[in-house]
């Protein structure tokens, strides 16, 4: 019904909480998998309006990975074109969030997935300089136990 009916769709994607999530993120939210499927058309690949939430930035695809909810994911990326690489308010991406956060599964399906590790936040650092800093950290920690 939805799908051939791109007025009452505009207006179902435009709807958002107080905490201004759309239906999109409400559906990754709850794990509902055929209602992420039903919206993701709407909102990602239709281009309704922008998938992010305008208080933490944070895209569908980026609250999929970093909830250990890969099949949406990879729906989100490959079937909808969702951007691997979007920035939130902090300008962190999705690798950023997820290696910050210690989400090592998240961290290591965002790298098959292709996200960018150069990519800078508000603070200019990347990915790729948490990696060296941690395994320096490591290292030094090696040191102090010989």
């Amino acid at each position: 019904m939805i799908e051939k009916c791109p007025a009452i769709a505009q207006s179902i994607t435009v709807q958002r909480t107080k905490n201004q999530d759309n239906l999109l993120y409400l559906s990754i939210k709850s794990k509902n998998k055929k209602m992420v499927k039903l919206f993701a058309h709407f909102f990602i690949q239709d281009g309704c309006i922008d998938d992010e939430n305008p208080i933490s930035g944070l895209t569908s695809f980026m609250l999929a990975a970093l909830s250990n909810l890969q099949s949406i994911a990879i729906f989100l990326a490959e079937q909808c074109g969702a951007n691997r690489n979007h920035k939130n308010r902090y300008h962190e991406t999705c690798l950023h969030i997820a290696k910050r956060k210690q989400l090592g599964k998240a961290v290591v399906f965002l790298q098959k997935m292709g996200c960018r590790q150069d990519i800078e936040n508000n603070e200019g650092i990347t990915v790729n300089q948490i990696i060296v800093y941690e395994k320096k950290q490591l290292d030094r920690k090696d040191n102090n136990f010989q």
